[in-house]
């Protein structure tokens, strides 16, 4: 979505998927499990919303995570991914 975002990238390429094949969280799942680590329960979470460290709680176990806020202050939602896209300063040229 970032490369799509600034302009860098057609959309017309069959990314939805690429990204199936590629993101496979399932895998991640498993092998987090095999080894006794705390795993994500979702395959995406909210991004850009926390200035500072916060705890993943919807997952296996509590899992700490760093801060994720982006530099233009932008919110990515999984339940709407394409409204990143419409934010201001979207495109290479900047419009």
């Amino acid at each position: 979505m970032q490369m799509e975002r600034w302009g860098q990238l057609d959309m017309d390429a069959a990314v939805d998927e690429a990204v199936a094949r590629t993101y496979r969280p399932d895998l991640y799942r498993e092998a987090a499990a095999d080894l006794g680590l705390p795993a994500p329960q979702a395959d995406w979470k909210e991004e850009g919303v926390h200035a500072g460290g916060w705890q993943l709680e919807t997952a296996t176990a509590p899992i700490p995570m760093g801060a994720d806020r982006f530099f233009d202050g932008a919110h990515f939602d999984p339940k709407d991914p394409a409204a990143c896209l419409r934010g201001p300063g979207v495109g290479a040229d900047g419009d």
